[in-house]
C-alpha cells in the first residue's frame, strides 16, 4: 500500500510533458534499474501500511486514476490474464 500512496502523491501536481521522452526509474534501488531481488525486498520487508484513502482520494489526478489505484489496493484490478478467465 505504501506503493500506493507515494505513486499518488508523485502525480499530484505534475503534468505531462510532450517534448520529452518517457523514462522509468525504479525507485527501489540507488541506481534506478529494476532487479527481481529488490522487488522482492520491498514487497517483504516492513510493517503492514493501514489503508491510504485519503492519499488516494484526495490528490488532484483524474478519478478513473483513483479508482484505479483503489482497485489495485485491493488486489482487484483486472489484468489481461483475469479479464480471459471471465471470458
Amino acid at each position: 500500500m505504501d506503493e500506493v500512496c507515494r505513486f499518488f502523491l508523485g502525480l499530484n501536481g505534475k503534468r505531462v510533458q510532450q517534448a520529452m521522452e518517457d523514462r522509468v526509474i525504479w525507485r527501489e534501488t540507488k541506481c534506478g534499474k529494476f532487479f527481481v531481488k529488490s522487488l522482492y525486498k520491498s514487497l517483504v520487508s516492513g510493517p503492514p501500511a493501514s489503508f491510504p484513502s485519503s492519499t488516494i482520494w484526495k490528490v488532484y489526478v483524474q478519478p478513473k486514476l483513483s479508482f484505479f489505484g483503489w482497485e489495485a489496493t485491493w488486489g482487484k484490478a483486472l489484468t489481461l490474464d483475469q479479464l480471459q478467465k471471465r471470458g
